[in-house]
């Protein structure tokens, strides 16, 4: 990450110390939060409810994957890797979302490690947080071990 990269994103560790800030992630891995992310309108349909008429737990992962999926859509893992796996999910639930809610799922990097991101997916309707799902996922390599995550990913990334 150069620094005019870090002059993008929406970090400040130490206040007025941009240099200072750019050390601390480089070396610190401290987190930050990029000022542009990604959009992913979504219609929730009756098949993505349970019984009560409320978007089912688990379909939150697979539309944050489908966010995800659409803002990477162009970038595959060099021949060889296996790409990102993911390790680690938390999700809060602040509201329920119902059939034929129009959402947006804005997806955004919190933190950015040499071998992993953590991802926060944000579901919107109106401008309203209804739920966050964070994760992290590793890059693997193909012999499945973490492995620094290819330059013309992290350039799709920004």
């Amino acid at each position: 990450m150069t620094q005019s990269e870090v002059s993008q994103c929406n970090i400040s560790v130490f206040g007025r110390f941009p240099k200072l800030d750019y050390f601390c992630m480089l070396f610190f891995n401290i987190e930050f939060r990029k000022m542009n992310t990604h959009k992913f309108p979504f219609t929730i349909a009756f098949a993505d409810t349970d019984a009560q008429g409320m978007v089912y737990h688990a379909r939150y992962i697979e539309i944050a994957e489908r966010a995800r999926m659409n803002w990477l859509r162009f970038t595959m893992p060099p021949d060889g890797d296996i790409g990102f796996v993911l390790k680690e999910l938390s999700m809060k639930y602040i509201r329920p979302l119902r059939p034929a809610d129009d959402i947006v799922v804005e997806t955004s990097i919190i933190k950015l490690g040499n071998a992993s991101m953590t991802l926060e997916h944000k579901f919107l309707k109106d401008n309203e947080v209804y739920a966050i799902l964070t994760g992290t996922a590793a890059y693997l390599g193909g012999n499945l071990k973490p492995k620094r995550i290819p330059d013309e990913i992290l350039d799709k990334c920004k």
